[in-house]
């Protein structure tokens, strides 16, 4: 009678090796497929965003603003319907998210206090969350808002002369004037704003009372500097930047979505976001 032996030491050992090869040889496949996935959701926030934008300028005649002007700045154009109000509460009604806002005296008033996660303002890459308080501030009071990563270079002219973005623009923006200009499909609205991956969590702003970015350089998340966060909406994010391996996602103003390098987006802010731009450029 044949006695059975079982696996020596060595066989175990060779086939829990044998294991991990392949695990390790998986593992960045299945996570470049789930980024792939992220990429493309994030791909199509962006593209709906701009969807809502072109049916907002159906309406109105131009795209948002959020203009709010300093002392001894232009005033906002007049008939603008939605004076002194963030991008987002805006489109609200153009991206099926009408019952988030309410009209209080004339205004589009967040309603349950701004704070609800819209899975819409959220790219994938950095998951979907709800604000919290920042270390910096731990007594913080909340409610926190909803977060948004999406956003724009504040590019203006007192501080770029001739330099103007679209949605910061002391009147509404025609398509038309657009085209005419620096072209729709050559200006930019939309990206994802700087945030370090460690403060996903409060950053890198909110869908209501927001904020947006001081420069146009671009990088990938895991270089932005960490901020100073008090609690969400306190930081002006310095910087854009992407969770997306490579390049920032790009909306533009005739509503097309475009991977672009960090190195092109740095080296042409000044040009891609102004819609006013004479400096003739080629998108990469």
């Amino acid at each position: 009678m044949k006695i059975r032996r079982g696996f020596t030491l060595i066989e175990l050992l060779v086939v829990i090796a044998i294991i991990a090869v392949l695990i390790g040889l998986l593992l960045p496949a299945v996570q470049q497929v789930r980024e792939a996935a992220s990429r493309a959701s994030c791909n199509n926030n962006l593209k709906q965003l701009g969807t809502a934008a072109h049916n907002f300028a159906g309406t109105f005649g131009c795209l948002p603003t959020e203009y709010v002007p300093e002392p001894g700045q232009s005033q906002l154009g007049g008939g603008y319907p939605y004076p002194d109000q963030d991008w987002h509460v805006q489109l609200m009604a153009y991206v099926e998210q009408q019952n988030q806002v309410q009209f209080v005296n004339g205004v589009l008033t967040p309603v349950n206090a701004a704070t609800d996660p819209l899975k819409l303002f959220l790219c994938p890459s950095r998951g979907f969350r709800s604000g919290q308080a920042s270390p910096n501030a731990p007594s913080a009071s909340p409610p926190y808002g909803g977060i948004s990563d999406y956003g724009y270079y504040l590019l203006v002219p007192w501080v770029v002369p001739g330099a103007q973005c679209i949605l910061w623009n002391p009147s509404g923006v025609g398509l038309a004037q657009i085209t005419n200009t620096n072209g729709s499909s050559n200006t930019a609205l939309l990206t994802h704003l700087g945030v370090n991956p460690k403060e996903y969590s409060y950053g890198p702003t909110t869908w209501f009372d927001c904020n947006n970015a001081t420069s146009g350089t671009s990088m990938p998340d895991v270089q932005v500097p960490l901020g100073a966060y008090l609690s969400p909406n306190t930081y002006s994010p310095p910087v854009l930047s992407s969770p997306h391996p490579g390049i920032n996602l790009v909306l533009f103003a005739d509503a097309h979505v475009q991977p672009i390098t960090h190195d092109w987006l740095t080296q042409n802010q000044n040009h891609v976001w102004s819609w006013l731009n004479a400096t003739p450029i080629q998108l990469p």
